[in-house]
């Protein structure tokens, strides 16, 4: 199952390690025996309930993605011209294009019926859910009045309550501060940062409390360095506030860590040492990073080979419970090889006696990118969680934020190839080109 179960007889250490500044080191709590068992993440023709049209949709879009030319051509042809093309017009043939291959591809609706049509689509193939965010942000102005920077907090907020009530229970909301605008990045990225203002703690409780009342969790995106200790700092003080609400024990708030930063370790470590001692569950979402191209250098890890290894060993950490906290975790991630050791791990551990260790495991991709293995997860018969990263908006929002992520994420091409070979060889199968 995926919500872990507590045995009175843990094969693992009950003893805490005292807090430091790395996260605790453990063995791995993938058994010897297991670890060379072959455990298939995919199992074959994991593709078979995504319908024809969707499987040559991706294959173009994913075509696309994976050559840098051709990448890089699109995104400036439509960065360029998307304000003055009006494509959410419905009579230009331009947004028509649009609507149906990128944003049906990757987007989750347009309205609250849409987003419902989507979140029941994706039920129906075997994943539990949806991960909704919206697709509108802060636009970057030079000059902006006070009252300029109160209406983007509004638009925010306004959104971001939309996004909760639009949601499922038991889904999850991405929130994201800077989409509050100027005011929300001068504070996060203060000298040591500064708390939320009036105007923003009172829009970040407000949509915290309907998040409870809907039974929805909220995952704080992480964003870069320069605004990213605010970023914690906010969030683990919403943690604290709201992480003891739920009835059945599990977080209401969790924070983003992005592993390929050399101190997301220790970082990970304190919030850890926090939720232990004030006793609340820590919510966590790990990823491997989105900012390459503005980060510092010397915050990333020397090569890929280190960010892998950071990203698996908190999974073992979490999971082996010896921090004494309690945790929720999302693994976000596109990577089969962590996904594999992540299920193996999840599969060996147990929550300590008191608790501690991860009470609920979760798997999520982004919506419309590797769906061979959120589809061959969700035909796991443990009952394994799946969620698709969504954004809502319209056309013109989404197509912007798309760009957008686009620009900040360049070294997607890989993914976007190994989706291009999964996406053909389901094709071949039902073409009758490729045995079963």
């Amino acid at each position: 199952m995926s919500t872990l179960r507590s045995r009175k007889q843990s094969t693992l250490s009950h003893t805490h390690q005292p807090a430091t500044n790395s996260i605790p080191s453990t063995r791995s709590v993938v058994p010897n025996s297991a670890a060379t068992l072959s455990a298939e993440v995919i199992p074959e023709r994991s593709l078979a309930s995504l319908p024809f049209t969707s499987l040559l949709r991706s294959i173009l879009l994913h075509t696309v993605s994976a050559s840098p030319i051709l990448l890089s051509l699109t995104t400036r042809l439509l960065n360029s011209n998307i304000d003055r093309l009006h494509i959410d017009n419905p009579l230009n043939p331009l947004g028509w294009v649009l609507y149906y291959t990128f944003y049906k591809h990757f987007c989750a609706g347009r309205n609250e019926k849409e987003i419902g049509a989507v979140v029941a689509d994706l039920r129906d193939r075997g994943l539990a859910g949806v991960i909704l965010s919206y697709a509108r942000e802060a636009e970057k102005v030079e000059k902006i009045t006070e009252a300029e920077e109160a209406k983007q907090v509004d638009l925010w907020l306004e959104g971001t309550k939309k996004t909760v009530d639009y949601t499922p229970k038991g889904d999850f909301v991405a929130v994201k501060y800077s989409g509050a605008g100027p005011k929300a990045l001068r504070l996060l990225g203060a000298s040591p940062p500064e708390k939320p203002n009036l105007e923003l703690a009172k829009g970040l409780e407000e949509i915290c409390e309907l998040a409870v009342k809907r039974g929805v969790r909220l995952l704080v995106d992480a964003e870069q360095v320069a605004v990213q200790e605010g970023i914690d700092m906010w969030t683990v003080d919403l943690m604290r506030k709201y992480n003891h609400r739920r009835s059945d024990g599990k977080a209401v708030v969790y924070n983003t860590y992005q592993m390929y930063l050399k101190s997301a370790p220790e970082k990970l470590a304190r919030h850890l040492a926090l939720s232990k001692g004030e006793k609340w569950p820590l919510g966590v979402k790990l990823v491997r990073g989105a900012y390459l191209s503005s980060d510092p250098r010397d915050a990333i890890c020397d090569t890929q080979a280190d960010t892998d290894k950071q990203y698996d060993d908190a999974i073992q950490v979490l999971l082996a419970g010896q921090h004494g906290a309690k945790v929720d975790l999302v693994v976000a991630t596109h990577n089969k090889e962590s996904t594999r050791k992540a299920k193996l791990a999840a599969k060996a551990a147990r929550l300590q006696e008191n608790g501690a260790g991860v009470q609920e495991i979760t798997y999520a991709q982004l919506m419309g990118m590797a769906d061979e293995l959120s589809f061959g997860l969700a035909k796991e018969k443990e009952g394994v969680k799946v969620y698709k990263y969504a954004v809502w908006g319209s056309v013109a929002e989404c197509v912007k934020y798309l760009l957008r992520r686009a620009q900040e994420n360049q070294s997607a091409a890989g993914r976007s190839q190994e989706n291009v070979q999964a996406c053909w060889g389901e094709v071949k199968r039902r073409v009758g080109l490729r045995r079963w």
